[in-house]
């Protein structure tokens, strides 16, 4: 019988479901020499030096999308330039959007851990990345714009709003809906007319054309996939956006590519479809999605720049490519294919 593989728990102490007593039951359940804790980026740095000095089998992220961005740069970072093979690494649904949780069938993180720190052979599931240029950081999504806005205001309402019934409601994606129609899509309403973008693929790239079915037509490397306004810019790997919102429904059609989506839509018929947009079906001359190997995309004022669902300030730039490293994501729970 195949022994369970040595098991590394990181939790980050500021996710959402990382409470003083959730932890310590996780600690137990995985041992408590095992679980690391971080508390800011310093501790998190020194967590990963420590997990690779003793050089465990699987790596387990207990945070959010965010979470799991730092995991993976630290300890594949530091695992590259010794030239030594990455471990299995998981992730427990701890976070607030969860969108990689989502992609891997994330359940309950108690009995996930337990499989994940017991079971030597469980499925796993490979996770493309994206690599920022301008922040030497591999990713599963960002963008910046109207993610990055509403993730600005998602903040400020989990921050100010007080009371444990409240407190609790702004940490879901009820909070999120309500920091949307409080804060960002009054302000939305009586902005000008969104910043002016020039989007540029570097490498081979197909436009998903909604008047054919989504038919994909190639576009030749160099060429201008969009300049105009746009509300917004992101790409990502995987389907989801946090809370099952699937935001980019064709991230995971082409091998080696992201999906690129531009929104040139305003926020009244943004509204007026959030439904179908949520569920990744609206279609719309104003939503140009692509699949895109490299991207280039430049703009004539900043925006809001999120990484992982963690807000990084403003761009009026972005430089995106997909990542060589190649990453497999190991499971708790039976995996299924994204519809």
């Amino acid at each position: 019988m195949a022994e369970a593989a040595r098991t590394a728990l990181i939790l980050n102490a500021n996710a959402r479901h990382v409470t003083p007593r959730r932890a310590e039951r996780l600690r137990k359940l995985a041992n408590a020499d095992h679980v690391y804790i971080s508390r800011s980026l310093e501790e998190a740095e020194q967590v990963a030096q420590q997990v690779v000095d003793k050089g465990y089998d699987r790596v387990l992220s207990g945070g959010g999308d965010g979470t799991l961005v730092q995991v993976v740069n630290s300890i594949c970072g530091r695992l590259e330039s010794q030239g030594a093979p990455y471990p299995q690494l998981g992730v427990l649904r701890l976070g607030t959007g969860n969108a990689v949780a989502s992609v891997i069938g994330g359940g309950r993180p108690e009995d996930d851990l337990v499989r994940l720190m017991t079971e030597p052979s469980l499925p796993t599931v490979p996770l493309q990345l994206i690599q920022s240029m301008e922040d030497g950081l591999d990713f599963p999504f960002a963008g910046i714009g109207y993610d990055g806005e509403i993730l600005n205001d998602y903040l400020w309402f989990k921050e100010n709003v007080k009371g444990p019934l409240l407190e609790e409601m702004a940490h879901s994606v009820f909070g999120y809906f309500a920091a949307l129609f409080s804060r960002t899509l009054p302000r939305k309403m009586t902005e000008k007319a969104p910043p002016n973008v020039r989007v540029t693929t570097v490498g081979r790239a197909f436009y998903r054309d909604p008047a054919d079915g989504d038919a994909m037509k190639e576009i030749a490397p160099g060429s201008v996939l969009y300049q105009g306004p746009a509300a917004m810019v992101s790409a990502a790997t995987v389907p989801f956006y946090g809370f099952n919102f699937r935001m980019f429904p064709f991230a995971q059609d082409v091998p080696g590519m992201m999906q690129l989506r531009v929104v040139a839509m305003g926020p009244w018929t943004i509204l007026k479809n959030l439904p179908a947009i949520w569920r990744g079906e609206h279609r719309d001359p104003d939503i140009l999605d692509f699949n895109v190997e490299e991207v280039r995309v430049e703009g004539d004022a900043p925006l809001p720049y999120q990484i992982g669902g963690d807000a990084r300030g403003w761009r009026d730039h972005l430089h995106f490519s997909m990542s060589p490293r190649q990453l497999q994501l190991v499971s708790a729970e039976p995996v299924t294919a994204p519809e």
